[in-house]
């Protein structure tokens, strides 16, 4: 698919894809990048110079980050909270197996 976009956001795709080809971007798609460097630049009225695509990139890299590690967490905490339950269960379970009938169940 083509894009069709303005030629400071043709300027800013290329820098960003520049930038994106020498540094480490986390797995982070040079897209999601892009559309950040180029919504500032266009915000600024202006090309952004490298250190200010530098800046914004890096930002962005590193909220992404942030995401994933939450993300990860909350998975973690939730199959936690469910390994709990599951042997709240497991051992209430085995404890009623071996336990004498209760009165009037026998």
């Amino acid at each position: 698919m083509v894009r069709i976009m303005s030629s400071r956001a043709a300027r800013m795709l290329r820098q960003t894809q520049l930038w994106y080809a020498a540094n480490d971007t986390q797995g982070i798609h040079v897209d999601t990048i892009a559309e950040l460097v180029i919504a500032q630049s266009d915000a600024v009225g202006r090309d952004l110079d490298p250190d200010e695509i530098l800046r914004v990139a890096s930002a962005r890299v590193a909220a992404w980050v942030h995401e994933q590690e939450q993300r990860l967490a909350e998975q973690a905490r939730a199959s936690a909270r469910e390994e709990e339950r599951s042997a709240r269960r497991g051992s209430t379970t085995t404890a009623d197996a071996g336990a004498p009938p209760k009165r009037g169940q026998g």
